[in-house]
């Protein structure tokens, strides 16, 4: 098995600042009024272990003729949060779409509109590693539904979304981790987080096998990576020994 490829930290880069200038996804809710013979008219995929993936649920598809298409509020691509006082995040799909078509009229949805990438941004700034293929993307099992979420488009979700994993690497005394890292302030100039940038053959990072290119590296040992600069976080990896705890997060589309 050969290990993520490199990709060039310019384009990397572009990304990050991107991320930093552009406005963040926002909550809204949303009431809609059906009768009890009437679907919600829009289909949804993500969810808990979603081929391989912990996504939150989102919109791939909505009928512009059923409840939801009429209200248009809600749109393909938006994370669905609760509805009726129900949680819609860290459940299945089928446990969402069981949640979706049990409730009775007024249906009040809290949603989670994300801002869609710019025409043209897949092919401008996402690195080779992080294009997304046709075996990453989580799609709905339905076949007209195939929609789904850029990379970059997962990066604008709240920490409080994430599915986070630990993964405990050992280093003696010399070697690498081996893995590299790009983002921090020094990077682009904002509070930005660290992603994995390469990995190299034979370390720890690529033995353990978990890790991927394009994994945002969250903490270190317990300690938030957050607002350190990309030299203070290169260090304290340098530094360490021994037991080595990575909190990371990844997103369809991170590794071809």
């Amino acid at each position: 098995m050969d290990g993520p490829p490199p990709y060039s930290p310019v384009d990397m880069e572009q990304t990050l600042l991107d991320s930093c200038q552009k406005p963040a996804c926002y909550e809204k809710i949303v009431t809609l009024t059906k009768e009890p013979y009437d679907s919600l008219g829009m289909t949804v995929a993500g969810g808990m272990s979603s081929r391989g993936w912990d996504l939150p649920i989102y919109v791939t598809n909505v009928d512009p003729d059923g409840v939801v298409g009429q209200e248009g509020s809600i749109h393909k691509g938006d994370i669905l949060l609760n509805v009726n006082g129900m949680d819609l995040t860290g459940v299945t799909r089928g446990e969402a779409v069981a949640n979706l078509k049990n409730t009775s009229s007024p249906v009040v949805l809290k949603v989670l509109e994300m801002r869609p990438p710019e025409d043209g941004q897949q092919e401008c700034t996402l690195p080779p590693c992080l294009t997304p293929s046709p075996t990453d993307s989580t799609k709905s099992p339905l076949p007209n539904d195939d929609y789904s979420p850029l990379w970059v488009s997962w990066l604008q979700l709240p920490r409080h979304l994430y599915c986070c994993k630990d993964i405990v690497l050992r280093r003696n005394t010399s070697g690498s981790l081996g893995f590299s890292i790009v983002g921090g302030q020094e990077e682009v100039n904002c509070n930005q987080s660290f992603f994995i940038r390469s990995i190299v053959e034979g370390t720890p990072a690529y033995n353990d096998g978990r890790i991927r290119c394009g994994d945002i590296l969250l903490e270190v040992n317990g300690k938030s990576t957050w607002g350190m600069t990309h030299s203070a976080l290169v260090r304290l990896l340098k530094e360490l020994r021994g037991r080595i705890t990575l909190t990371i997060v990844s997103w369809p589309g991170s590794l071809l």
